[in-house]
C-alpha cells in the first residue's frame, strides 16, 4: 500500500497541482482546498487518514495543519514560498510586514517536521524567523512543455497580472512602462491576469509600443515565450521567479533586477540590473537583445530547475519522514 500524502493549499496554483501531479507517481495524494476554520473539521479526518501533510505557503491553513496533525500522529512539511515569509516595507510587501502574520508563520515553520523552501533566498528569510534547519527544494519548469520554437522577435515580455496596487508596486511595472516608453522602436507585451480596472488603467498609461494582453493559457504564454528575444523582470520581490525560468526555458534572454531570488535563477545566464535603476535597466534590455545568452539560459533551466530534480527531492522529504 502507497504511503498516503494529504497536500494542503489555499488557492490552486499551477504549481501547486503539478506538485500534485508529481507526487501521485509514488504516492496516494489527497488533495486538500483550504477555504477557512468552517474546513477544519474535514482537514482533521483528511491528516488522521494520511502519513504526512504538505502545506504550501506557511499561511492560516499551514497553521492549521502543523495544529492539527500530531493528535492524530500525522508528520508535516511545511514550504515556504514567497509572501508567507517576506518583509519588504518599501513596496509595502509581505505576510511578516505586522505582528500577528509574523508570529503565525514562526509557529507554523516551527511547528512542521520539515520545512522546505523553494530558493536560497527564502531559506535566508526563513533564517530571520527561526533557527531550524530548512531544505532548500527550487520550484521547477516542465521543460518539455517549454522550449524554444520558431523564430525569435526583436520584442520585449513581462509577465505581470495586476489586480491591486500592490502587485503593481512589487511587480515594478511602473519600471516597464518606462522602459517602453524610453525604447519606441521596440515592442513591448505585458502579460497577465489583470483586474478590469487595471487592464483598463494599464492601457490607457501604456506607450503605443507596450500591448496589455491580459490573461494567457499554458499554450499562448509559451507562444510568447517562444517569440520573445527578452524577458524583463524588474520586481522589487520574487521568491523563485517562476515566469523567469519558464521564459529562459524557453529560450528568452532574462533582464533582472538584483533583488531576492531573481540573481539566484538567473545566475550567469541572463543579465541583472540594479533594482529600481531605470537607465541601467534600458541599458540591460538594449544588451539582451543583441544577446546570445538563449541557450545558456535554458541550459540553466534546464539542469538545475528541472521537473525531475524537484519531483526527486520532495519524494526524498516525504520518505525521511516515513
Amino acid at each position: 500500500m502507497l504511503p498516503k500524502v494529504c497536500v494542503i493549499y489555499d488557492q490552486p496554483s499551477t504549481f501547486v497541482l503539478q506538485d500534485v501531479e508529481l507526487l501521485r507517481r509514488h504516492f496516494e495524494v489527497r488533495p486538500f482546498l483550504y477555504r477557512g476554520r468552517r474546513d477544519l473539521p474535514r482537514l482533521s479526518v483528511a491528516l488522521a487518514r494520511s502519513n504526512v501533510g504538505l502545506s504550501w505557503f506557511a499561511l492560516g491553513h499551514a497553521r492549521a495543519a502543523v495544529t492539527i496533525a500530531p493528535r492524530v500522529r500525522c508528520r508535516t512539511i511545511v514550504i515556504a514560498a514567497g509572501y508567507d515569509v517576506a518583509k519588504v516595507p518599501d513596496v509595502g510587501y509581505g505576510a511578516l510586514l505586522g505582528a500577528k502574520g509574523a508570529k503565525r508563520a514562526k509557529a507554523t515553520l516551527q511547528g512542521a517536521d520539515l520545512v522546505l523552501a523553494v530558493s536560497e533566498s527564502t531559506r535566508r528569510q526563513v533564517a530571520e524567523l527561526t533557527d531550524r534547519e530548512v531544505r532548500v527544494v527550487h520550484n521547477a519548469v516542465d521543460t518539455n512543455q517549454f522550449k524554444p520554437g520558431g523564430q525569435k522577435r526583436r520584442q520585449v515580455l513581462t509577465v505581470a497580472g495586476v489586480d491591486w496596487a500592490g502587485r503593481f508596486k512589487v511587480k515594478r511595472v511602473d519600471i516597464v512602462l518606462d522602459v517602453a516608453r524610453d525604447m519606441r522602436a521596440i515592442q513591448f507585451y505585458l502579460a497577465g491576469k489583470n483586474s478590469a480596472e487595471w487592464s483598463e488603467r494599464l492601457r490607457a498609461s501604456a506607450p503605443d509600443n507596450l500591448g496589455v494582453l491580459g490573461e494567457r493559457d499554458e499554450r499562448g504564454m509559451v507562444r510568447l515565450y517562444r517569440q520573445s528575444k527578452v524577458y524583463l523582470q524588474p520586481s522589487a520581490h520574487e521568491s523563485f521567479g517562476l515566469s523567469v525560468a519558464e521564459a529562459m526555458a524557453c529560450e528568452c534572454v532574462p533582464v533582472v533586477s538584483d533583488r531576492y531570488a531573481l540573481p539566484e535563477v538567473v545566475g550567469p545566464a541572463g543579465i541583472i540590473v540594479p533594482y529600481g535603476d531605470g537607465p541601467a535597466t534600458i541599458a540591460g534590455v538594449e544588451k539582451a537583445l543583441e544577446s546570445d545568452l538563449g541557450r545558456a539560459a535554458r541550459r540553466r533551466v534546464v539542469e538545475r530547475f528541472g521537473l525531475e530534480r524537484r519531483e526527486a527531492a520532495l519524494v526524498r522529504a516525504i520518505e525521511s519522514l516515513l
